[in-house]
């Protein structure tokens, strides 16, 4: 009797682990990063995306492309959403679904040479007489600024242009997300001569999917969540 009693404890048991365990994934997600070749979210944020659609049976593939082809591409049916976009990209984009948990945050920040008078408020730099450059496809920035676009008001294409011109002394200063500043500053092998002024804004991103995934969407708050709550080295950076 205290045989069968042990034999079923030890059936239940494995019963139990057999079904904690997460199955493999079976359908794969094809996700847009938008970048210039700085990503805005480190290594554990990237790693907790896959983790949290890996536990809900899906596999990741991201795809990688220049931020002013961003919101081009995501209309492809190849893709099935998108990285690191702020909350208000949403309320241009109804037809994409927002996964109500951040991923990561965003530091906007203005850039200028040292001791340059620089004021860190959106509606003074649109009224001063300044030179600025922002980084096109940034959809924070071009929010802020696309229709204010004139010779001292432009769009660049990379991190690197920008730097130049301020060097050069073709502007008096330009907004990039801090991170991207941060990586080319550090590893690059020529000295700048500017400095961060400020962060003008700071805010949380998201992932956005297309609305035939609007029931994964609100499924993966939970498990971005839990992960973070597990991991607090995937906690926001």
């Amino acid at each position: 009797m205290l045989l069968k009693f042990i034999s079923s404890l030890l059936l239940f048991f494995a019963g139990a682990v057999a079904g904690a365990e997460t199955p493999p994934p079976t359908k794969t997600l094809v996700i847009l990063f938008a970048n210039s070749g700085n990503a805005l979210m480190v290594k554990e944020n990237t790693t907790m995306v896959v983790r949290a659609l890996n536990a809900l049976g899906y596999q990741v593939e991201f795809r990688s492309v220049p931020l002013s082809r961003g919101t081009a591409v995501i209309y492809k049916e190849a893709i099935d959403g998108e990285l690191v976009r702020v909350r208000e990209y949403g309320d241009f984009h109804p037809e994409l679904v927002r996964v109500e948990e951040p991923i990561a945050t965003a530091n906007f920040s203005i850039y200028s040479k040292p001791g340059k008078k620089i004021p860190c408020a959106w509606d003074e730099l649109i009224r001063s007489n300044l030179r600025i450059d922002y980084q096109r496809g940034v959809f924070y920035l071009e929010m802020n600024l696309k229709k204010y676009l004139s010779d001292r008001i432009r769009g660049i294409d990379y991190p690197e242009q920008m730097f130049q011109r301020l060097r050069s002394n073709r502007s008096d200063l330009f907004l990039l997300d801090k991170q991207s500043a941060d990586n080319i500053l550090n590893n690059s092998k020529e000295k700048w001569d500017m400095e961060r002024v400020c962060d003008i804004h700071t805010a949380p991103t998201y992932m956005y999917l297309k609305a035939q995934h609007a029931e994964l969407a609100k499924k993966l708050p939970a498990e971005l969540r839990r992960i973070k709550k597990e991991s607090p080295a995937v906690r926001m950076k």
